[in-house]
């Protein structure tokens, strides 16, 4: 079973500058920002690393992604293809499924790895096979 991720995210708001205040309906904490302005509620347990994440990217603060810290190292690096498109989107042709969108290409990209790694773990927890990365990509240059 996962271990939660709320230890990881107290501690990345703290070194952001957050402090709770007191603790929120039911579960939940109220956490705040005095120098940037921002209020957030962190519910408790957090099991989810999307739930997690999206903690600090509603509130469009740069942090290092959370990662699961359960799951198996592979020995081999993946590398899969990605390809972005003009209106800052993206998807894996090896990953059927496996898509982001975002309001800058770096940004796209980053929630791109995120969605990569988030797919693959899924597919190890549910006991399927992980594609191996097949597709390539290359531009070529015509006159036009």
């Amino acid at each position: 079973m996962a271990q939660g991720f709320y230890r990881q995210v107290i501690q990345q708001l703290s070194l952001l500058g957050f402090q709770r205040i007191k603790g929120g309906k039911g579960s939940h904490e109220k956490w705040i920002s005095a120098a940037r302005d921002k209020t957030l509620i962190v519910p408790r347990p957090l099991k989810s690393r999307h739930t997690a994440n999206n903690i600090f990217e509603d509130r469009r603060l740069r942090r290092t992604p959370l990662r699961s810290t359960n799951r198996p190292a592979s020995d081999t690096p993946m590398e899969y293809t990605v390809i972005a498109a003009d209106n800052y989107s993206a998807y894996v042709p090896d990953l059927p499924g496996c898509v982001a969108a975002a309001d800058t290409p770096e940004e796209v990209l980053e929630l791109m790895k995120d969605a990569i790694e988030f797919h693959l773990e899924g597919l190890r927890r549910d006991g399927g096979p992980i594609p191996a990365p097949q597709t390539t990509a290359a531009q070529v240059h015509v006159a036009a």
